[in-house]
């Protein structure tokens, strides 16, 4: 009888894992279908060529807000290229740009490379930049929202522009922003900028995260004005928002407690009923997020934990979705291929073609967004399955942290990862 057993449960086994294989090889591939189309249709920002040629006429004035803390290494190019904004109207109904900066406490070489730039600023008779120095923080704020409501509390603006102190923007960055958001109708938009991948370990980590954000909150929904707060995000690298807007949902005081408040700032606007998309804007704005493995395992386990809790139900679909795509593929051939030779059936050998269909579907995607987003090689692709596993034990990482009571270190200070603002 146990033998009758046995054999009954292997049968089973051989006739039931082909059909498992084929499943979600096919589901795969329609995702992988699905999201190819999702990231060609995603709009951008007005051509630089179309600016050039504008002849729309405005007068508004816009504030660029930087919080910096420890910014050393990045922190002159974001400034060069804030002050470098032009393409307005040339007609003197230009907009004016003003740049403040917030040393939020810098512990490196900051503040002395801001002493420099203001003095090169005046000598060149460029007049719109200030550096000021960051307020305490207060009980209840994470130290980004504190520098940039310190900021925009400064700011003379009728737009405000937070940019990251890593983040190096095109001369026409504002004035394509300016025209985005007057030919939409909107009153606030974030952008997906050009990430500058150096190391194996951002090549690896970060397109794969990207990947996995783009599962959880789709583009498609993502352009949309009037999308539901639910499914709203922002990128905090650039957020460009109308001064009267911010300060009529109480601005980062609305998410002053959140390490996540680009996503939760964009839900208030939603919810407000304000009118925002997201764009893409590699053209125009170039950002390098971590430039070591030390700091990619950082960055990404202080946000994990908070990102998993702004909907728990949303990424954990988005992280079946991208598994399916990226790590099912190369797993689910090798499983045909043995499920074929222990029983060379043929649905067992109908699996092997379509999970190798499904392979090569993956790295032809992952070939293309890595070439066409990233300008990276194409052999890359064969390792996204081991980016987005890295990806995953980076999480887990932070989670742990977490749990242990333990936290994260972000530029010198302890990341407290006990309270999340759940908005």
């Amino acid at each position: 009888m146990e033998r009758m057993i046995h054999d009954y449960t292997d049968a089973m086994a051989e006739a039931v894992i082909p059909y498992v294989l084929i499943f979600f090889s096919v589901s795969g591939i329609g995702l992988l279908l699905r999201d190819l189309h999702r990231q060609r249709t995603f709009p951008s920002l007005p051509s630089e060529s179309s600016i050039r040629n504008s002849k729309a006429k405005t007068q508004v004035s816009v504030s660029i807000v930087i919080p910096a803390r420890n910014e050393e290494r990045t922190i002159a190019r974001s400034v060069n290229g804030a002050l470098a904004q032009q393409g307005f109207d040339k007609s003197g109904d230009a907009p004016t740009v003003e740049l403040i900066v917030v040393d939020d406490g810098s512990e490196d070489g900051t503040a002395e490379i801001l002493a420099s730039l203001v003095a090169s600023s005046a000598l060149s008779r460029t007049s719109n930049f200030r550096v000021i120095k960051g307020r305490p923080l207060p009980v209840g704020w994470v130290g980004k929202c504190n520098a940039c409501a310190h900021g925009a509390s400064v700011a003379s603006g009728d737009w405000l522009l937070f940019l990251d102190a890593d983040a190096a923007p095109n001369p026409f960055f504002v004035a394509a922003l300016m025209q985005h958001v007057a030919d939409g109708e909107l009153d606030a938009c974030s952008v997906w900028p050009f990430q500058e991948l150096g190391t194996l370990a951002e090549q690896l980590v970060i397109p794969t995260f990207s990947y996995l954000v783009n599962c959880v909150f789709p583009l498609s929904t993502l352009s949309k004005p009037d999308m539901d707060p639910a499914v709203a995000m922002a990128n905090g690298q650039c957020i460009f928002i109308r001064r009267s807007v911010y300060e009529a949902v109480g601005g980062h005081g609305s998410v002053c407690g959140s390490l996540l408040e680009d996503v939760h700032l964009a839900r208030v606007l939603r919810r407000a009923g304000y009118p925002y998309a997201m764009v893409n804007a590699r053209e125009y704005l170039h950002v390098r997020m971590y430039q070591n493995l030390r700091e990619v395992v950082q960055g990404f386990a202080k946000n994990a934990p908070a990102g998993s809790q702004t909907n728990a139900g949303r990424t954990l679909a988005g992280f079946v979705e991208a598994c399916l795509t990226t790590v099912w593929p190369p797993v689910a051939i090798v499983a045909s291929m043995v499920t074929a030779l222990s029983g060379p059936t043929s649905t067992a050998i109908l699996a092997v073609g379509f999970c190798l269909v499904c392979y090569l579907a993956s790295l032809g995607f992952w070939r293309d967004h890595l070439h066409r987003v990233y300008r990276l090689d194409g052999r890359l692709a064969f390792l996204t399955p081991v980016g987005l596993s890295l990806y995953l034990f980076i999480a887990a990482y932070g989670f742990l942290r977490t749990l242990s009571g333990r936290g994260v270190y972000w530029k010198g200070r302890r990341v407290d990862q006990s309270r999340f603002d759940l908005i």
